[in-house]
């Protein structure tokens, strides 16, 4: 018999390490090969949208009876009542699942065009096999815009793929872990394993050495064989773990990049978005009042550090002076209170840019950039850049006049190469993307590169700081927030594994130094802070997957948390009405929230809804009244009761619209701009 090292050796042990490295081998490898066959029918097995029907109805009958347990533990005696109600409710959700969905920015005059002919680029992205019986369909409705049952037909199977495609993709980054732990054991119990098996020569009289060099080959071809195998899961889980986060809609937009790139921007309003039986629109004076975002905080767990003690916050009277001024204006993102709600009710309802009616001026802007403009008393303010400069202007309100602009100076920084398209930053955000803020004395600026300036009123420049460019792979985005006296700001890079890469500042505005800094441990994320009132108290509600965090004003500490996003990148910004803040993202949807809470309210009943049927993208969420209304890049709006956190209707705006901007609200009507390409 040949004789191992294994049936050798006198050390205690050895054959129990033999056979336990044998099994663990085995069984990794055997959980290697069925999640590699798992992976491969989860990326090319046809999607089923028979099987998604049913998926479907079963949710719907899952929800009913979990209501109807709910009411009879709640409310014995209203219990056949409310069952019945329940019952009627999610029937109506599930006709009009048939009619939900955010589909692709498609124009039908391309359907035939290759770009639906060429396979995807991207690693571990594929189109779903069904997707062609869309792209069918959709070519039949132009030729029969007015076959309703086909419009239904398309809304349904693009809902259907969505939902099936992120499960998938969920099913993938959820499993990426546990197979290259699974590869890396396979690979060290099989090594072992093969050292403790290995044939120990016995030397031929003709050929000492042949023995050795036949025992050597057999084990070096082995040990080729094993590192290939664990290799190859190792690389298949590094890959889904690490590869460029995207998602379906993405994808087929950036295929018909070309063919719309001589597109125009559209302005499209809707003059009565809420049906008349169901408009209810809170008052100005109903409105919870808010203040400019704050800073970002840590998560609950880490501790926290400032440079400074918090300052003390300044006289009621003052305070309240202040905000009566700051409420009268436009001045951060989204308004005073980071909702889209304007208090004014002579805002315009017709105009053309054609013909110049309902225009009352137009400037040109001398650098580019895709911040909003901020407005205070009759100053308009919007920054602008490109690779070498950086500036803030200035224009009359009333005229449109370029009143001045401001230079941003020379800031030492540890990032001296100038920024570039596509290297650096995404066109999509570009070298200034933040929106500025304003307390009525000072304005205040971020740019890619993180410069942060505050200018005065005149234009001249008050302070300037670089906080250092951030891991970040579509370009910094989060606009200022204002908090009385601070400014925060919101500073997320890379992916969140080590405490203080991602931060929340708080600095004063008068000087530029810090009030309060608190580390976070969040991912790169693009969604700006919200300041105000939420409830009783004061809160910076901030978002970056999967967290959604708030945070005191005053000292920068965590105040609650909550699970409310998935699927890796995050865009909109939350934002709340009375004590509920709504969390919104492509996965899982739109989230409510009791911001009065405080802790991980993630597994609580504080978690009062979500609603997965809307899945914005970029666009922030609009509450107002009674209705929470969702945005995504495609052209569907849908309206959803904040108090059952149901979907009641969806709008298709317009057959080829697209939209990165946030809705706004002003003189009972909901503004959408749409975006070019």
């Amino acid at each position: 018999m040949q004789q191992t090292v294994l049936n050798t050796t006198q050390v205690k042990g050895v054959s129990f390490l033999y056979y336990f490295a044998y099994a663990t081998a085995v069984a990794s490898g055997v959980f290697c090969v069925l999640f590699l066959g798992l992976l491969f029918n989860n990326y090319f097995a046809p999607y089923s949208p028979e099987k998604l029907d049913e998926m479907i109805r079963r949710q719907a009958v899952f929800d009913q009876e979990v209501e109807r347990k709910k009411a009879e533990t709640t409310q014995p005696e209203q219990a056949a009542q409310q069952a019945a109600a329940v019952a009627e409710e999610n029937a109506e959700e599930a006709r009009d699942a048939a009619s939900t969905g955010q589909r692709p920015d498609i124009d039908p005059a391309q359907l035939e065009s290759k770009v639906f002919s060429d396979d995807p680029k991207i690693p571990f992205l594929l189109l779903p096999s069904d997707y062609k019986e869309l792209v069918e369909l959709r070519h039949q409705l132009a030729q029969e815009t007015g076959n309703q049952e086909l419009r239904n037909r398309i809304r349904q199977l693009d809902q259907q793929l969505r939902i099936e495609y992120f499960r998938r993709k969920e099913i993938a980054a959820s499993g990426a872990p546990f197979l290259m732990i699974a590869a890396i054991v396979f690979l060290f119990s099989a090594r072992i394993a093969a050292v403790l098996n290995r044939k120990i020569p016995v030397p031929r009289p003709d050929d000492p050495q042949a023995a050795r060099r036949e025992g050597s080959r057999l084990t070096q071809l082995g040990l080729i064989a094993v590192l290939l195998g664990g290799a190859l899961c190792v690389g298949v889980s590094v890959g889904l773990m690490f590869s460029e986060r995207s998602d379906l809609e993405t994808f087929l937009i950036s295929k018909l990049a070309e063919s719309e790139k001589s597109k125009t921007p559209e302005l499209t309003i809707l003059e009565e978005v809420v049906p008349s039986e169901q408009k209810t629109v809170t008052e100005p004076s109903q409105l919870a009042k808010s203040e400019p975002p704050a800073a970002e905080s840590q998560p609950k767990a880490e501790p926290q550090t400032s440079t400074e003690p918090a300052a003390q916050p300044a006289a009621d009277s003052n305070r309240e002076a202040f905000l009566a001024k700051w409420e009268k204006n436009w001045p951060g993102f989204r308004g005073p209170d980071g909702s889209g709600i304007g208090r004014f009710e002579n805002t315009p309802t017709t105009w053309d840019f054609e013909t110049g009616e309902g225009i009352v001026w137009k400037t040109d802007v001398p650098l580019p950039g895709h911040n909003s403009p901020i407005l205070w008393d009759n100053r308009v303010f919007l920054s602008g850049a490109d690779s070498e400069n950086r500036k803030v202007f200035c224009f009359d309100a009333e005229k449109g006049t370029l009143l001045w602009e401001s230079t941003v100076p020379e800031i030492p920084r540890t990032h001296t190469a100038p920024l570039e398209l596509g290297v650096d930053l995404n066109e999509d955000t570009g070298f200034a993307a933040p929106t500025m803020t304003t307390d009525g004395e000072r304005v205040y600026a971020i740019f890619a590169n993180l410069d942060l300036i505050a200018v005065d009123f005149e234009g001249k420049l008050v302070w300037a700081k670089n906080l250092g460019l951030p891991d970040n792979h579509y370009g910094y985005s989060a606009s200022l927030a204002l908090y009385f006296d601070r400014i925060i700001v919101q500073y997320d890079q890379g992916e969140g594994r080590k405490e203080g890469d991602s931060k929340l500042f708080a600095f004063r505005g008068t000087t530029g130094e810090i009030v309060w800094e608190t580390p976070r441990t969040m991912m790169s994320s693009w969604p700006s802070p919200v300041v105000r009132k939420v409830g009783e108290r004061w809160q910076i509600l901030t978002g970056a997957d999967p967290w959604l965090v708030s945070y005191d004003p005053e000292s920068g500490k965590e105040l609650w948390r909550c699970k409310a996003y998935g699927g890796g990148d995050t865009a909109a910004s939350p934002t709340a009405l009375g004590t509920i803040v709504f969390a919104a993202n492509a996965m899982p949807g739109i989230t409510a929230i009791d911001g009065t809470a405080e802790g991980d309210l993630t597994k609580t009943d504080k978690v009062l809804w979500k609603e997965s049927g809307a899945r914005p993208d970029a666009c922030s969420p609009l509450a107002v009244g009674n209705h929470v209304f969702s945005l995504g890049q495609g052209p569907y709006m849908q309206c959803i009761d904040i108090e059952k956190g149901i979907m009641i209707w969806e709008l298709e705006v317009d057959e080829n619209a697209s939209f990165y901007s946030s809705p706004g609200f002003a003189g009972g009507k909901i503004y959408l701009f749409d975006k070019y390409e």
